[in-house]
């Protein structure tokens, strides 16, 4: 994955250069979790994420957390203790019922998820030992942000709009890795998408060839499939990690009186380009009915 050049977006911690390190001794874990940490941490390095360790003065912890409506782990990183040596980032982040109100009067809205949003930022090389995490497995450290540093989400927020500025507030909005393409007539539905995809291929990085399957360094597509070269003219497809995340989204916009709540699983987002709006009524609502 080329990830996004440096030049357009890198994290930096900005520790406090007076802070005593904290190092964490390693927790005990069960034998499901160590296997679950052992293959995440294989993944991760196979995509090049994190590297291995020999020593280093700050030192944190693995969470294993179930992700929603499945058995399956997923592995956060216990930052707290290096997150309060580090100052606040005070870029702003969109206030969603701000962007549920922008939405009033679209025929269509799409949704497209950055693949590994994240993970595609680089982190500043001189703080890339600051990140390490203890394993069984061994210690490791992050070549690229990772959830769960301070600041994470106001960098890709900047990201963002450095890279869709031109259409922010127009005909798409963007609360940090989720894109929302708005169309106020149906009849500009291809070109509101050829137009955002255009934009993300601008920042393609120099070294990634036409074919690599990447759009500006963001993967899209489907779960084993991806978005390869400049858009082909097809129609996308909304993606949704979870049956659960799905769900929540259509009660959001249900909430808001924008759509009618219904039944929705994961295949029927996937397999729908956009979603159909409805006038919103004359009647106002309040923003705190949003969940």
């Amino acid at each position: 994955m080329p990830g996004i050049p440096r030049e357009l977006a890198e994290h930096a911690l900005n520790v406090d250069p007076t802070a005593k390190p904290v190092q964490q001794s390693m927790r005990r874990f069960s034998e499901p979790k160590r296997r679950a940490i052992g293959e995440e941490i294989n993944r991760l390095r196979k995509a090049g994420f994190i590297r291995e360790l020999k020593e280093s003065e700050w030192v944190a912890n693995p969470v294993m957390v179930p992700k929603k409506d499945t058995t399956a782990l997923r592995m956060c990183i216990d930052y707290t203790g290096l997150n309060k040596h580090c100052p606040k980032d005070h870029f702003p982040l969109p206030r969603i019922d701000q962007i549920v109100d922008s939405t009033a009067g679209c025929d269509r809205l799409s949704f497209l998820d950055a693949y590994s949003g994240y993970n595609q930022i680089k982190l500043k090389k001189e703080d890339q030992e600051l990140t390490a995490f203890i394993t069984p497995h061994g210690v490791f450290c992050y070549n690229v942000m990772t959830f769960g540093l301070k600041n994470a989400g106001a960098t890709y927020q900047r990201c963002m709009q450095a890279c869709l500025g031109e259409q922010i507030g127009r005909n798409i909005e963007v609360y940090i890795d989720d894109i929302m393409v708005k169309t106020k007539h149906t009849a500009t539905l291809v070109d509101d998408l050829r137009e955002t995809f255009d934009n993300l291929d601008r920042r393609r990085p120099p070294s990634v060839s036409a074919s690599a399957p990447a759009v500006a360094g963001f993967g899209t597509g489907e779960e084993g499939s991806t978005r390869t070269g400049g858009w082909d003219g097809r129609r996308p497809r909304c993606i949704s990690q979870s049956t659960g995340d799905a769900q929540d989204g259509k009660a959001r916009l249900a909430q808001a009186r924008l759509l009618p709540c219904r039944e929705t699983t994961t295949a029927t987002m996937r397999s729908r380009t956009s979603i159909p709006m409805f006038p919103r009524p004359s009647a106002t609502f309040s923003s705190n009915s949003i969940a």
